[in-house]
Parts: structure tokens; sequence; C-alpha cells
């Protein structure tokens, strides 16, 4: 069931009215949600992308845009999770930038599924300050991360920020899990690792 509705963004004295969709996309990046594990590099490459074990990088080439798509397999070697991971698209030290965007994936994700970024890992007072727009104990506290869930249909949608010490560097991950991920996540006890 496809559920919608209106929400009014107000920004610059004017109010923009946006689709909120809580559907759970079929497909992500050219990967379709329990298509087998043999067309994983065909969709990738379909995207004009470049397909290596576990990953497909897309993107125009533009640092802002280029990101890394990893398919993850669950029962019946069918995708049913893919994590978008974008890594060096700003300089490592532009902490503000990469605030900046963390805080615009986030809104985004809000806006479009109406959920609340609730937090699924990391330490709560860290979870909160990057809620807040400081991510000094991400940025300082190398390998440390936070990551937050939102509801989206049947599925969700887990956003990561971590500094990823051996490229000396934050990333951002964003991980799509479908119903029967999210089933198998919790039929194992096991929550999903951002790659």
């Amino acid at each position: 069931m496809r559920t919608a509705a209106m929400v009014l963004v107000f920004g610059l004295g004017s109010a923009v009215a946006l689709a909120q969709d809580n559907a759970f996309p079929t497909e992500i990046d050219g990967f379709r949600f329990d298509q087998p594990s043999r067309a994983m590099q065909r969709a990738c490459t379909a995207q004009n992308g470049t397909w290596e074990p576990g990953g497909c990088t897309l993107g125009t080439g533009t640092p802002d845009v280029r990101f890394v798509s990893f398919p993850d397999l669950c029962r019946r070697n069918t995708v049913c999770r893919v994590s978008q991971g974008y890594y060096e698209s700003l300089p490592a030290d532009d902490r503000a930038g990469w605030m900046s965007k963390f805080a615009a994936m986030r809104t985004e994700l809000q806006t479009r599924f109406g959920s609340q970024a609730v937090p699924r890992a990391g330490r709560r007072e860290c979870a909160e300050q990057v809620l807040q727009g400081n991510g000094s104990c991400v940025f300082d506290n190398q390998g440390a991360g936070v990551q937050f869930a939102f509801t989206a249909g049947a599925g969700e949608v887990l956003l990561s920020l971590s500094y990823n010490s051996m490229r000396h560097s934050p990333s951002i991950t964003r991980t799509w899990a479908s119903a029967a991920a999210v089933e198998q996540d919790r039929n194992t006890h096991e929550a999903p690792t951002p790659h």
C-alpha cells in the first residue's frame, strides 16, 4: 500500500508543498530489491557505473555526486539492502561542509518519509550533538560514528556519519533496508553494519 501526504516547507518567505511518500522504493541506484545476485553487475553498468566486487561506483565525476553503492544479499541470494557511501566528496577537514551535507540528507529523509531520526548506533550524547549540528564527537574520536533510522513503509533507511580512519576522512552512508532485510535483521537480532 502506498501512503502519501503533503508537507509544507517554509523558506525565504515562501511555502513549497512537497509530496511525502512513506512507501519504500522498489529500487535504489538501479539495484532492484529482490533481484538475483547475478544481475548486480549488469544493473551497475546500466547506470554507467564501474563494478568492483561488492560495489558500484556511480556519479558524474563531480566530487559531490560521486558515491559507491553496495548491494547486500539476503535469503534466496537476492538484493535486500543497498548502502550508498559518500566518501571524499568534501575535503576531510571541512567539518561544516560534512555536517551540512549530513543535515541536508537527514532533512530530505524526514521530509520524504515523515519520520524523525531515531538514534540506532553510537553514543546517545554524540547522536544528540550531531542532531544539533555539532559533529566533533565523530570527527575528534576517529573511528566513532552515529547512525539514525527512518521508517520507510515496511522498510527502513539508516543514515550514518562516521570517521574512516583508513581514509582519514569523514563519510556518510545511507542504507536502504527492504522489508525482507528488516525481517531478517529482526530474526537474527543483528543490526546491519554500514560499509
